[in-house]
């Protein structure tokens, strides 16, 4: 979060008195050009930092110079104290710690702070988690976060998401929870990958270290593995005439897939249907979400995924067919 990379950066200048944009990267494991954008906001803060460039420079602070707690404005209150999903915290053991410094902070605050910080929580909740949850996804990540912590190499049977099984030493360098999915970001030869952990059939603990890469910063790593996951997840590109109830459902619900309206739908007034455009991952997601909405869609094309849903569909028939047989 942004207003606490702020905080971290004033406390880590008022206790080492001054510290380069690299050395401020390291400790926020953040890029170098995330640290100037920080500094700046500072800066336009009214917060007196020095920047000395050439040998010896760095970004300071004024010598007589205390950011206390008793400073913060209402915006800091708020942004600080915003109640937010602490699972992935306790999952990682570190959730009783999190609501104890807080409470320390908040004894800090004057007692007009701490009526804004009740003010906000009673106005405001984040809660990033999925709504419905498996057990799957942690089940390993005691013994991930242990190597993590050790800087040792794990072994693990990876199921991909095109099929098949993976086994392999992975060096774990971090762990990510996105929308209450847990990742790992890990060496596999010679690359760093995000692993989910929902998909880790088993895991092996080991003693062999490795030297974590000094200029590898886990947020820069996912915002860069995110960008490039979005770019290629959707990509096979659907056309379907749907009726009229479903075509106002897709445009409520576009998690999964991507629903291009207006401008790329013709609406037929005979049929009550509308033609749309739509991306998937891929045919077989496709497929499987498309004969959810059984009589209500048709595929116009590609082919193949129409001749592929026709033909599932008819294998279905003849099953019922088979069974309505044996009864009988």
């Amino acid at each position: 979060m942004k207003a606490e990379r702020l905080i971290t950066i004033m406390m880590c200048l008022e206790q080492e008195k001054r510290m380069t944009a690299r050395d401020l990267a390291k400790r926020l494991e953040v890029s170098e050009r995330t640290v100037y954008r920080d500094i700046d906001a500072l800066c336009r803060a009214g917060i007196p930092i020095r920047a000395d460039f050439g040998v010896g420079g760095g970004f300071s602070l004024p010598a007589n110079y205390r950011a206390g707690l008793h400073e913060l404005g209402t915006k800091e209150i708020q942004a600080l104290f915003l109640h937010v999903s602490t699972r992935p915290l306790r999952e990682l053991g570190i959730g009783q710690g999190f609501d104890t410094a807080l409470w320390k902070l908040r004894s800090a605050l004057t007692e007009r702070n701490q009526q804004e910080v009740t003010w906000i929580q009673d106005r405001v909740y984040l809660d990033h988690e999925a709504w419905s949850k498996s057990k799957a996804g942690t089940r390993y990540l005691p013994t991930l976060q242990a190597a993590i912590w050790r800087d040792t190499r794990v072994l693990i049977t990876y199921e991909p998401r095109t099929g098949g099984t993976l086994t392999a030493s992975i060096a774990p360098y971090g762990l990510i929870a996105k929308a209450g999915m847990w990742f790992v970001a890990a060496e596999h030869n010679h690359q760093v990958r995000a692993f989910r952990l929902a998909r880790i059939q088993e895991v092996q603990a080991t003693n062999t270290h490795f030297v974590r890469p000094e200029d590898f910063h886990l947020q820069v790593f996912w915002d860069e593995w995110s960008q490039r996951h979005e770019s290629i997840r959707s990509q096979y590109r659907v056309k379907l005439r749907v009726a009229k109830e479903l075509f106002a459902t897709l445009r409520r619900e576009c998690d999964e897939m991507t629903v291009e309206v207006p401008g790329e739908h013709r609406a037929d007034s005979v049929s009550n249907t509308f033609e749309v455009s739509m991306t998937f991952e891929s045919m077989n997601s496709a497929k499987a979400r498309i004969l959810g909405w059984g009589a209500d869609v048709q595929v116009i094309s590609p082919v193949e995924l129409r001749d592929s849903i026709r033909s599932c569909v008819e294998a279905v028939l003849r099953s019922y067919a088979r069974s309505a047989g044996e009864n009988s």
